[in-house]
């Protein structure tokens, strides 16, 4: 019996009398002439559309990651995305096994490599969160990302670092806020990976944002803490929230309110229950995109809609405590696309495919 290659990563097995042919447009192994004729993430080679060759055969399988952009407009390369593993993910924990991979590789452009990604917890399961590399024009799918998974024993984890993923990403760890990062008013204590913002302070960002997702993970110091507040906001100063802006706004009572302000027009939905007091870190995350907003509090939407104005001007995030201490883990800021792609991860193939 010998192998007879047909194209990258697929091969014949034959007998002098006999030829074993895998079922090859099950994998996308169509005929071609170009490689127009090819769907997403593959080339036409020796008349086949073909995926690209195995990056690391220390994997023994892999996945590939569309993203599918149905909308009008371009999702920009630097947009983060993400897709879960576990939960109600396409993927199951054990299907990802040791050390999964999130590979980029575009064989025409000559690039290959680990994508810029990361893994978050999401509960009992995971997402991989993952930034664009490159550019997805309407009405079409980008597939040149592939998750490679079933590494052997002899793979460690590797993960990107969080701010080669986001856009902005600070998590406290020295001894001093960063000073190019925050404009500050009030006593911010930081140590060990944690910024108290002490009763009566505010932080706000340098840097300006449009688009965008703040995400900051929170813990309010005191069983009756209340009158604090986080999102994006116009103004570059502390204590200073001219509109436009969209925040979490809490009372006194630890109430959230979730306001939308331009300079003459005002949006206000109220959750009626209190933010959590319970001692653990609650993560807050405001997403304003034109004039579409979202409000979330540990990954659940509170709030969100369409305003009557866009809020696509430069932005900073605040974030502030007026009557009690709030302890500050970690900050991110990424871009979100007006419009949201769709990530989708088909099923896997093993390495001798």
């Amino acid at each position: 019996m010998r192998a007879a290659w047909i194209a990258p990563g697929l091969y014949t097995l034959a007998t002098a009398s006999c030829l074993f042919m895998p079922d090859i447009g099950r994998y996308g192994y169509s005929e071609c002439k170009s490689t127009s004729q090819c769907g997403p993430g593959r080339t036409c080679q020796a008349g086949y559309c073909a995926p690209p060759a195995w990056w690391d055969e220390k994997y023994a399988a892999r996945h590939q990651v569309l993203v599918v952009n149905d909308g009008s407009l371009t999702v920009a390369a630097g947009s983060v995305l993400e897709f879960e593993v576990g939960g109600a993910g396409a993927l199951t924990v054990d299907e990802t096994g040791f050390a999964p991979a999130l590979v980029f590789d575009d064989r025409v452009a000559g690039q290959q490599g680990p994508a810029a990604a990361l893994r978050e917890p999401r509960g009992d399961h995971y997402a991989f969160v993952f930034r664009l590399p490159a550019d997805v024009a309407p009405k079409t799918t980008f597939g040149n990302l592939w998750l490679y998974t079933l590494a052997s024993d002899e793979v460690a984890p590797s993960y990107s670092a969080p701010g080669d993923v986001y856009g902005f990403f600070d998590s406290f760890d020295g001894a001093a806020l960063a000073a190019d990062n925050f404009r500050v008013d009030g006593i911010i204590d930081v140590n060990g990976g944690q910024a108290i913002l002490r009763s009566h302070s505010w932080l706000v960002t340098v840097a300006t944002f449009r688009s965008s997702v703040a995400v900051v993970d929170v813990q309010l110091l005191g069983a009756s803490c209340g009158n604090f507040g986080f999102g994006f906001g116009g103004s570059r100063n502390p204590q200073s929230l001219e509109p436009p802006y969209a925040m979490f706004v809490a009372d006194a009572s630890g109430t959230i309110q979730h306001e939308v302000w331009s300079s003459t027009q005002a949006t206000i939905q109220l959750l009626e229950t209190p933010f959590p007091s319970d001692g653990q870190d609650h993560r807050l995350a405001v997403a304003v995109a034109g004039p579409s907003v979202v409000f979330s509090v540990d990954g659940i939407v509170t709030a969100e809609g369409e305003t009557t104005f866009a809020l696509d001007g430069d932005l900073h995030v605040h974030l502030y405590s007026n009557d009690c201490d709030v302890r500050v883990a970690a900050l991110q800021v990424s871009s979100r696309p007006t419009e949201m792609p769709t990530v989708r991860v088909d099923d896997a193939v093993t390495w001798f495919r």
